[in-house]
């Protein structure tokens, strides 16, 4: 339940060794790459390695071969022995040549048969007219036009006889909105005639100059052609299936070779060499260095040197190591942010606190029972990360509703609080939630010093409003309240309040210069820029101090909502019952199943976000940066 431990593996060994190295050592090995330059300034005499990949060109061709193929890229096993670039082309080269010869001729024959069908639609409204084609096509000194416009437009063109002298017109045929027809004009009116009839929103039509004869001549002679194209394309696709079928994983044999080859020598730009040696680092968890040495040692003469993180080096990767139980809850965690090296993982308090509110927040026995069902139901027949979460808070949402005597709504059937129908139940809820609330944010203090200790960051350990300085201040404050509504004891003494309240803020006000005091690393210069910015300081340090004092108040009664939703969700399903009660004396079970499947998505949904929101604001605000980059250990990903 914490962050996995790493250390830094240097990795040295002849230039020859490269890819063997690579291949072997580092590659699905839980090594995580770093830049050599980051990890060490003594790289002087080496040089990066900026061989242009080979393997790019091949990859490429091969992931066009796969598209024109419609085959998902995806991992095949491969025999990994050595063998050659002109090899592998060859191999690629032979299935393309007959790859391509059958989709070239599928793309000529999808492309004639696409033009066929355009000419068929070009000449069907000028099918009874009985004149030859290639006649109109070769017209000397007059230009045909063919085409729609709309049935007003023709209505106008017919009664208002614009020049009709310069053209003719025949009609060939008509529908609801258009008229189909074509018209004829002299050379020397072209202009004119073809100006008129775009204004009245004439449509031309090229007919395709590959129909010839009479229009229904070429209509049977392109459906015939047609028919003789399809015959011959089915055939293709036959052979194409076939094609697809035998040399499917032939095709990703060659991919994934050719994937794995490439990435693995893109991998050299994480390494740097001199004319003989190499040398690259990276991050291996503590708990695999023993097989990573194992594994180098097979070498002979690739030696690996470890060191534990230090300032010097870059910060160390971040690998999550929880239960089996926490692990859902990881994806909320990352969702923020992944937590430094040096950090905790809020993995375990996430699981815990988000589960115990949700079912504070939705408790019903018989509402949890469904989620629970649905949740893990979904995980287990489609692996959906979310259900794992939503299957644990429907158990809770179980206890939940123990707690509050509901079942499906009903709340007449066991003991429990029930804080709508019972004033004191009312408080219970209510103040319960703020001192759940209360003991969360001491938590997540005492995890901010914590995580100040580790990092020696004396400041947020110590001084600041996170740290023991402020957690002191709450806690008094919190105390004092306390005492006085419920216990009417009045502990805001003088004494107390110097002590508990007065210097913890006088700390926090003071932080910077405390932290610099201790880790001593004043000089004349900084005291001198601290001097001549003193009012600057007073007044950000002042707004600073006011701003925490406003968070402690409202991240305190920001948990009010665990008990406000759980009231919320007693309310609602009064709601459901007195409408299932309004047309009888007893419930409507229909109304009754559809209130509680509307409860259950919406307001379910809702909480869900609600408590999410509590701990990224209110709880992680506290102590966590998520600033942490991920564990990525070196694999090759075969999936598109």
């Amino acid at each position: 339940m914490a962050v996995e431990k790493m250390k830094l593996v240097n990795v040295f060994g002849p230039v020859p060794l490269i890819d063997d190295v690579i291949s072997r050592l580092c590659i699905n090995n839980d090594f995580h790459p770093e830049n050599v330059s980051d990890v060490s300034r003594k790289t002087k005499g080496f040089f990066p390695f900026d061989t242009p990949n080979p393997y790019a060109g091949l990859l490429k061709k091969i992931y066009a071969i796969l598209k024109r193929a419609n085959i998902e890229p995806d991992f095949s096993s491969f025999q990994n022995d050595k063998i050659t670039l002109d090899d592998l082309e060859k191999d690629i080269s032979t299935v393309e040549d007959e790859l391509i010869s059958i989709l070239d001729q599928h793309e000529k024959n999808s492309a004639e048969m696409t033009e066929n069908h355009q000419i068929m639609l070009q000449i069907a409204p000028i099918i009874n007219t009985d004149v030859t084609l290639d006649y109109l096509f070769n017209l000397e000194y007059i230009k045909f036009r063919f085409g729609r416009m709309p049935v007003d437009s023709y209505d106008l063109l017919c009664t208002q006889k614009f020049d009709e002298s310069k053209y003719l017109y025949v009609v060939s045929s008509t529908d609801k909105s258009y008229v189909w027809l074509m018209y004829f004009v002299p050379r020397q009116h072209e202009e004119f005639v073809d100006s008129l009839f775009a204004s009245l929103h004439f449509e031309r039509t090229k007919i395709n100059q590959r129909a010839h004869g009479t229009p229904k001549n070429a209509m049977a002679e392109i459906e015939e052609a047609q028919k003789d194209l399809e015959k011959r394309d089915k055939k293709l696709l036959e052979d194409l299936e076939v094609f697809i079928n035998n040399n499917k994983e032939r095709l990703l044999k060659l991919y994934s070779r050719l994937k794995y080859e490439n990435d693995a020598f893109e991998i050299r730009r994480y390494a740097i060499h001199t004319n003989d040696s190499f040398y690259m680092a990276g991050w291996v968890p503590e708990c695999k260095c023993a097989d990573f040495e194992k594994v180098a040692n097979t070498f002979g003469v690739v030696p690996c040197v470890f060191e534990d993180p230090d300032e010097s080096l870059p910060t160390p990767p971040t690998k999550l190591k929880n239960l089996k139980i926490f692990k859902p809850f990881e994806e909320f965690v990352k969702l923020y942010g992944m937590p430094l090296y040096n950090e905790v993982d809020p993995t375990p308090l996430v699981a815990m606190t988000y589960t115990l509110i949700f079912g504070l927040m939705f408790g019903d026995i018989g509402q949890g029972l469904v989620l629970s069902l649905l949740g893990f139901g979904l995980w287990f027949y489609k692996k959906i990360p979310l259900a794992k979460i939503i299957g644990i808070c429907g158990l809770f949402s179980m206890l939940g509703g123990v707690l509050y005597g509901s079942v499906f709504g009903y709340e007449e059937f066991l003991p429990g609080l029930k804080p709508l129908q019972n004033e004191t139940h009312f408080y219970i809820a209510l103040g319960g939630s703020i001192a759940l609330g209360i003991l969360l944010l001491l938590v997540s203090m005492g995890i901010n010093i914590y995580n100040g200790i580790k990092q020696k960051d004396i400041v947020k350990a110590l001084f600041s409003n996170n740290g023991l300085a402020g957690m002191i201040f709450y806690f008094a404050v919190i105390f004092a309240v306390i005492g006085a509504f419920l216990l009417n004891q009045n502990f805001m003494t003088v004494p107390y309040l110097l002590l508990f309240v007065v210097l913890p803020l006088i700390v926090m006000f003071f932080k910077e210069p405390l932290g610099s005091w201790v880790d001593k690393i004043k000089n004349k210069e900084k005291a001198q820029e601290e001097h001549a910015s003193k009012v600057e300081f007073f007044i950000q340090s002042f707004f600073e101090l006011f701003e925490v004092m406003l968070s402690y108040i409202t991240n305190t009664i920001s948990f009010v909502r665990i008990g406000a939703f759980a009231l919320n969700h007693a309310g609602l399903m009064m709601f459901v019952f007195i409408l299932a009660r309004m047309s009888g004396s007893s419930d409507n079970i229909f109304v009754v199943v559809i209130g509680n499947l509307l409860v259950i998505g919406i307001e379910g949904l809702i909480v869900g976000i609600q408590v999410l929101r509590l701990q990224f604001y209110e709880l992680f605000s506290h102590f966590y940066s998520g600033e942490g980059k991920p564990f990525e250990a070196l694999t090759i990903q075969y999936k598109k």
